[in-house]
């Protein structure tokens, strides 16, 4: 029988995932993103800044997406 792992207590975020370039990269890209998004608030409003972060996920999707007829170097 498998025994779980034990989890320390630390309330620290660990992303594993990340290496440790990747931290700062990441942090600055969403200051960036939340600054653009309250200077949009402030300036053109709620409806502007919805439409910012409606962009930014559709960007996001069609970064992750793949097309099986594009991608040849993802053969299995």
């Amino acid at each position: 029988m498998m025994e779980q792992p034990v989890h320390s207590s630390k309330t620290d975020l660990q992303l594993p995932f990340l290496k440790a370039p990747q931290k700062p990269v990441l942090t600055g890209g969403f200051l960036v993103i939340g600054a653009l998004a309250f200077i949009l608030l402030l300036d053109q409003g709620i409806q502007q800044m919805i439409l910012f972060g409606i962009g930014l996920l559709l960007g996001y999707c069609l970064l992750h997406a793949r097309f099986g007829f594009t991608s040849a170097d993802d053969v299995r």
